[in-house]
């Protein structure tokens, strides 16, 4: 934990010493500073709820809940939803921590299975597989599992 954190300290600042990360997670995290410039976005354009899909360690919930979103993680991965109810509770916030498949969930959502949300975070592009793969415009280039969550995501998120 002390390598992982001398790793992560450039990035998450005084946070470093209350967060926990293992390799992988650290490696999939965007900087703090970046997700809360997301969130804050998000926020001025009046989102109030959101979902952090695929939420490796917090990084973006913790953004979402520190700009006063209401919000859900979801992550396949048990050690990173671990790991982001812990982050997100070892800094005084809250969010909701779920098991859930990204795909499932967007497809769920597309069909109105699931309750709305007004926004959904997603960062393929740090995904094993589809590394660097898509951009905001042009979407994903063929991958085994971005595509199907970039063309079904509902047009509301």
């Amino acid at each position: 934990m002390a390598r992982q954190r001398e790793k992560a300290r450039p990035a998450f600042g005084a946070d470093t010493d209350r967060l926990l990360f293992t390799g992988d997670t650290l490696e999939q995290a965007g900087r703090p500073e970046l997700a809360a410039r997301r969130a804050a976005r998000l926020l001025a354009g009046g989102v109030a709820d959101a979902v952090d899909l695929g939420c490796a360690s917090g990084t973006e919930t913790i953004a979402l809940a520190r700009a006063g979103a209401s919000v859900v993680a979801v992550d396949r991965d048990p050690v990173a939803r671990e790991l982001t109810a812990h982050n997100v509770a070892a800094l005084g916030l809250t969010a909701q921590v779920r098991d859930a498949d990204v795909v499932e969930l967007v497809a769920a959502a597309r069909d109105g299975r699931v309750a709305d949300c007004t926004a959904a975070v997603l960062d393929p592009a740090r995904r094993a597989g589809d590394a660097g793969s898509w951009t905001p415009t042009a979407g994903p280039r063929p991958g085994p599992r971005s595509p199907s969550c970039w063309t079904g995501c509902p047009a509301r998120w």
